[in-house]
């Protein structure tokens, strides 16, 4: 509450269909999700302390049908047909417009609505609340739930079998992950979802609240940064718009999705494979949803190329998730790193963020890869001639400074 206090908003309302201020207001995001992430974890573990064991463990394994129902009102677009009545439909008419059976879809409904998503005003009669506008096809997270709910759950119904399947159980080929075991040859995605999820994505971690870190008001004017692997740019040319002062390189993004920014030559684009080479002399290379994608032998490829490409004064920033390890608290970082940094890392350890752990197995089932702690981040930095510098926790993301180790011989 003193987070909404302090931006000078009201409580939001569940039952409100429509957006609070404060959800896309970046300078509030990081000291509400700092402020959830205490919350959500203490009554977790207060719940787990007090709970009779049968009963936590049993919650835990009911888990699945939340998601299931998600992806069933999802791909029906129910939120979108609740979007022009305001004071609710009926289930019946629900049922006809999406051509699911009115007497299992209302219960579907009613699970649903008992998490919070979906309101039920009136016996049979459903209307959108604040959760479920984030499944109306105009919004982009309801891409990412449909990865997460659908995609994802696709394969983690699959986990199990396929690690223990001769062909799928040791390999971390990304065409033989669980989700790859489920699906075999019969992918069908008509739609761009995968794409527009990542831009929900934004949405769900907050992560353009890491526009607002010192680091970018801290370079000189014209100073220059690398995005590698941009994919559709959609952190750094909102980097562009607040920081005009920057000029920054994208690769491998169409040149028409930011046609101001080059006209203003702020941005450039540079096609670029980062397994062979990265434009050299940057001030600072930015690498957002890369090194998670990636095992280690060719993240680290990935990152020799960057520490390559860099000056003896170059940064380079990696944003991603970063899995918490509470049994070390961030004791066994390797000396290299600094102890700004480790300090900022101890202090993160508790409380543990569940969401960070479930990215991870995302990570495993749809591609093989995985997120990675601090010090696997360190020790891959230290193998690539970089050393870790700073640790800007975002909540949910975290901003992972590196500068060169042993810059040698310009």
């Amino acid at each position: 509450m003193n987070v909404y206090d302090s931006a000078g908003y009201d409580m939001p309302c569940l039952d409100s269909p429509n957006q609070h201020p404060i959800d896309t207001a970046l300078d509030a995001i990081i000291p509400l999700k700092l402020a959830m992430r205490v919350m959500e974890t203490a009554c977790e573990e207060l719940c787990i302390t007090l709970a009779n064991p049968a009963h936590s463990i049993g919650r835990r394994a009911v888990m699945g049908f939340e998601p299931a129902c998600l992806c069933v009102v999802l791909n029906a677009g129910v939120a979108d047909i609740l979007s022009s009545s305001p004071g609710g439909v009926h289930i019946k008419e629900i049922s006809e417009k999406t051509s699911l059976e009115e007497g299992k879809l209302v219960r579907i409904m009613r699970l649903l609505a008992s998490r919070g998503c979906f309101r039920e005003v009136e016996p049979n009669v459903f209307s959108n609340n604040r959760l479920s506008q984030n499944l109306l096809s105009t919004n982009p997270v309801s891409a990412t739930v449909g990865v997460f709910a659908d995609d994802c759950n696709m394969g983690m119904a699959t986990l199990h079998h396929a690690l223990n399947d001769p062909q799928y159980a040791s390999t971390h080929d990304p065409g033989k992950s669980p989700f790859m075991y489920a699906v075999r040859d019969e992918i069908t995605n008509p739609t761009n979802r995968f794409g527009r999820g990542m831009t929900g994505l934004n949405a769900m971690t907050g992560a353009l609240a890491a526009l607002k870190s010192p680091i970018w008001k801290a370079l000189d004017n014209n100073s220059s940064v690398c995005d590698v692997g941009a994919g559709v740019g959609s952190f750094t040319i909102k980097l562009a718009q607040e920081y005009p002062h920057l000029k920054i390189t994208l690769c491998d993004i169409p040149a028409e999705r930011v046609s101001h920014a080059v006209e203003e030559g702020r941005v450039e684009f540079l096609p670029a494979d980062f397994f062979k080479e990265i434009p050299e002399g940057r001030d600072v290379y930015y690498a957002r949803y890369i090194i998670h994608d990636w095992r280690d032998p060719e993240a680290l490829v990935i990152l020799r190329n960057i520490r390559k490409a860099m000056r003896r004064d170059s940064k380079l920033l990696i944003h991603e998730f970063v899995c918490p390890s509470p049994c070390s608290g961030g004791r066994d970082l390797p000396p290299s790193t600094t102890q700004h940094a480790l300090e900022k890392t101890s202090r993160y350890q508790v409380p543990v963020p569940n969401l960070l752990y479930n990215m991870d197995m995302t990570m495993l089932v749809m591609i093989n890869s995985k997120e990675r702690t601090l010090l696997e981040y360190a020790d891959l930095g230290a193998m690539a001639g970089l050393k870790l510098k700073e640790v800007a926790d975002f909540a949910e993301m975290h901003l992972l400074e590196f500068q060169v180790a042993d810059p040698g011989p310009e």
